[in-house]
């Protein structure tokens, strides 16, 4: 499959017409005709409905259209990265984490090696892949650092064949919230009182989130009822401060909505989700910046 074939299907569904898509495209309409029809055979679908003027797209077609224009943004965006990088003079570092770490915990770490280290480029993916992915990353060598969640059953079967050196950079908590206005509405400690169809926003089951989660909020599973799900923390914490329900979100982004009293913490102690965020790197990475990292995040965490 090439990508030019993506494009094309594209800018067909943009046009409706072969002989204009070509015209867009700069190539013959015969020669567009063929490139859809080879995307069409790679798929092993028929995409396009040709009986009709202007072209309509089959039902395959309409269900493949969301996946191609993503392929075709992801495909962009990483040359565009590399491009970048590539123009970029001095050593580079690529750090994957996770969308909330990337807002609340990274830019610190980031501050202090550009300060060490100013012509150093650093290329951040926030990605909401699962554990594996994130550690392959690292095993491989397209990553230099990862920063994530650190919870017992979690993380440390990625790493139990001691391939890897971590860190503890901070304790943290998920804290069960929502609206004043819902509290009052569900009364005092609206869990433990067995209150029934309380509205749940949840953590997608791909997520590190959902991992740490779940195991609480399942106790629980007669009394709520999820309305919601999502992988971010930050989308959680939007429907939340909108009354959707409650959550479980971690205390470092919802810590001014509290002093605001935007949102209030339901229940008692007993029902904070304790967790660690760690760096990992692999034993093996030569990368001679990720050192320099790594000895910066040993100073944020306290380890220095």
């Amino acid at each position: 499959m090439e990508l030019k074939w993506l494009e094309d299907f594209v800018e067909l569904t943009r046009t409706g017409s072969f002989s204009r898509a070509a015209e867009e495209r700069n190539i013959t309409q015969p020669a567009f005709s063929r490139r859809i029809r080879a995307l069409e055979g790679w798929l092993g679908a028929t995409l396009v409905d040709r009986s009709s003027y202007p072209v309509t797209l089959t039902d395959m077609g309409r269900q493949f259209l969301p996946s191609a224009e993503e392929i075709i943004r992801s495909a962009i965006g990483v040359r565009d990265d590399f491009r970048l990088l590539n123009r970029s003079s001095g050593p580079a570092i690529r750090i994957v984490t996770l969308h909330t770490l990337a807002l609340t915990v990274v830019p610190d770490a980031v501050a202090a090696l550009l300060k060490q280290e100013p012509r150093a480029r650093v290329s951040i993916s926030a990605s909401v892949q699962g554990v594996e992915e994130h550690f392959d990353a690292l095993v491989s060598g397209t990553a230099d650092i990862l920063i994530t969640y650190g919870h017992l059953g979690i993380i440390e079967k990625a790493v139990n064949d001691g391939a890897m050196e971590w860190l503890t950079l901070r304790q943290e908590q998920f804290v069960l919230v929502a609206t004043p206005e819902r509290a009052e509405e569900w009364g005092p400690r609206p869990l433990t009182r067995e209150r029934s169809g309380l509205p749940f926003l949840a953590y997608s089951s791909y997520s590190f989130s959902e991992k740490l989660v779940m195991p609480v909020a399942r106790r629980f599973s007669r009394q709520l009822r999820i309305v919601y799900e999502d992988g971010l923390a930050e989308t959680l914490r939007a429907m939340a401060l909108r009354g959707a329900g409650m959550a479980w979100l971690p205390h470092s982004i919802i810590r001014q909505d509290l002093e605001a009293k935007r949102l209030v913490i339901l229940e008692d102690d007993s029902l904070r989700i304790g967790y660690e965020i760690r760096a990992y790197k692999a034993q093996r990475n030569k990368n001679a910046i990720a050192a320099v990292m790594w000895d910066q995040l040993k100073t944020l965490s306290g380890a220095g």
